[in-house]
């Protein structure tokens, strides 16, 4: 679910990336990523069988919190085109990503992905694949770590 104003466009940085269409302020809440009836709750250790070459096409895979994971199956929503950064512009708090920054209009969101993926599944980031995800106690403790520092350094919090 977008709150921002935001549409698909050709990235620079890998494919179609979502843009802002509005500036964003530093705290504002962009996207919520919630649990549809076009998604599942899966365990970690589920992941690779679900995106094995014989299993069914799964088009979008998020940590939700720990080591559980929202997976689509069914076609994919445009807050999930959010392509990587290693300097991105969100923050993926437990499926919610949070602006780290203003964010002009016209500028590509992207995430973290080692905050948002599992590193038993590769990532296609850029043309390689890579293993790039931190554990869910990682993710967990970096996310609320970043999210502190965030509230901290904003005089009112947009939310």
């Amino acid at each position: 679910m977008l709150f921002k104003h935001c549409e698909l466009k050709k990235s620079k940085l890998h494919g179609v990336g979502l843009f802002a269409k509005q500036e964003i302020a530093k705290g504002s809440l962009v996207v919520f990523w919630p649990v549809t009836d076009r998604h599942e709750i899966v365990r970690e250790e589920q992941l690779p069988t679900l995106v094995s070459k014989d299993a069914k096409m799964v088009d979008s895979i998020s940590r939700l919190f720990g080591n559980y994971f929202v997976v689509s199956s069914t076609g994919i929503y445009d807050y999930e085109k959010i392509n990587h950064s290693p300097n991105p512009n969100l923050l993926y708090f437990f499926g919610f990503l949070v602006a780290l920054q203003d964010i002009g209009e016209g500028e590509e969101l992207t995430i973290d992905y080692t905050l948002a993926a599992s590193p038993t599944v590769p990532e296609n980031v850029g043309n390689e694949n890579l293993l790039i995800a931190s554990s869910g106690r990682e993710a967990a403790v970096r996310s609320i770590r970043e999210f502190s520092d965030l509230l901290l350094e904003v005089n009112e919090w947009i939310g």
